[in-house]
């Protein structure tokens, strides 16, 4: 791993964000549905054709990547 100032550099793995991401977000809509405060706040990847949780959570892994390799958006 990559020393900065001391401290450890970690690696992001997006294989593994990606399915944290999609376990969490599955647990959440099985325990408040439509409450699930990713649901609510990114409807559109519920609605018909939105293409659901692995729609949302590959973006979510992308704009994550995107932010890691550019320092921003």
């Amino acid at each position: 791993m990559e020393e900065i100032n001391g401290k450890k550099k970690e690696e992001f793995n997006p294989v593994a964000n990606y399915i944290v991401c999609v376990a969490q977000t599955n647990a959440c809509i099985e325990s408040k549905g439509e409450d699930c405060f990713v649901v609510r706040d990114n409807s559109n990847y519920f609605e018909d054709g939105g293409g659901g949780v692995e729609a949302f959570c590959f973006d979510r892994t992308a704009e994550t990547i995107f932010v890691t390799e550019t320092g921003g958006m």
